[in-house]
């Protein structure tokens, strides 16, 4: 369940870094965007989700309300 309160979709914060090919994640960790699962919108630390930190944290698993999971990429002309 999503926050009524969030902003942004995770497109949305992706695209502010789409000239560069490292995400900055939460924790200060910068990560490639293909190991990004995830972006948390919490004030205290926001940034992007890896799969370490998902591990970790289990952000998206839980649910959290500050926890924006990525969407998969539909494939096209696959059924």
């Amino acid at each position: 369940m999503r926050s009524e309160y969030a902003v942004a979709d995770f497109n949305t914060y992706d695209r502010r870094y789409h000239s560069t090919y490292n995400r900055k994640c939460f924790d200060g960790t910068i990560t490639g965007v293909g190991k990004c699962v995830g972006y948390c919108e919490y004030n205290e630390h926001p940034g992007f989700i890896n799969e370490a930190l998902e591990k970790k944290h289990r952000c998206v698993e839980k649910n959290c309300s500050y926890s924006i999971p990525k969407q998969k990429n539909k494939v096209l002309g696959r059924a």
